[in-house]
């Protein structure tokens, strides 16, 4: 049998792998890891600079004279990560927390009641985001599809959360990967009182807006329109 075997240079053809012959007398890349390589590799380098978020050590029992085992790392390049361009606030993005899982649940028996109180226990728990999405179930019957975005961290107390305040038994998660604006808070200082101001900037794009609780507040103290709050805190922005 030649050396790569005819699956691993049919594989390694298809998604264009690179090879390189070594001294080793023996099959170095088999049809599993040539697949596995053509399924989840994203680029031909390393980059320059990166952090070693996982890692995973498989040792093999053939003797080739040499140490016989794989190391695979989950690397994100430390030059330039998804998250935009720096992080200034507890409520922005930092490279760590790009990657966080998505848990669902499908929820027919209960009440829109029990699903608003547990939105509120999933947010107190940790969950980033959470949000219902109608939808028909098992015997046509109209449910609802609960969606919620946690980090490693939290993942337990948010699945916690989920089983206790709902009627499900059974939830769904999966590894997602965001692309987050770096995210700051500063205040403006209006005749109604200070309003705090969210930017987020990725690049060249950039977006300001006022807290909505700090206008209302404003507002509900002035007695005057939220409209007004706002037109106030933006000719201070400009």
């Amino acid at each position: 049998m030649p050396i790569p075997v005819p699956a691993v240079a049919h594989i390694a053809e298809a998604a264009s792998i690179a090879l390189h012959i070594t001294e080793t007398k023996g099959e170095m890349v088999t049809p599993t890891g040539a697949g596995i390589v053509a399924a989840l590799r994203t680029q031909e380098t390393l980059p320059a600079g990166y952090k070693i978020l996982k890692s995973g050590i498989g040792l093999g029992k053939r003797d080739f004279g040499r140490a016989n085992f794989l190391r695979a790392q989950i690397i994100e390049d430390s030059a330039g990560d998804k998250c935009g361009d720096a992080t200034s606030s507890a409520t922005g993005c930092t490279p760590a927390d790009c990657n966080v899982f998505q848990i669902e649940a499908n929820i027919d028996d209960s009440t829109p009641e029990e699903l608003g109180y547990a939105m509120d226990k999933l947010f107190e728990a940790g969950a980033r985001d959470v949000h219902f999405i109608p939808c028909y179930m098992k015997k046509n019957r109209m449910g609802t599809l609960l969606c919620a975005l946690a980090d490693n961290e939290h993942l337990a107390a948010v699945e916690k959360a989920i089983f206790l305040h709902t009627s499900t038994v059974g939830v769904r998660r999966f590894p997602v990967e965001r692309t987050c604006m770096a995210r700051s808070i500063f205040e403006v200082e209006t005749e109604f009182g200070k309003v705090r101001v969210k930017k987020s900037v990725l690049g060249d794009i950039e977006k300001i807006k006022p807290e909505f609780d700090d206008l209302k507040a404003c507002a509900d103290k002035a007695g005057v329109p939220i409209r007004e709050i706002q037109k106030e805190v933006e000719k201070k922005l400009h």
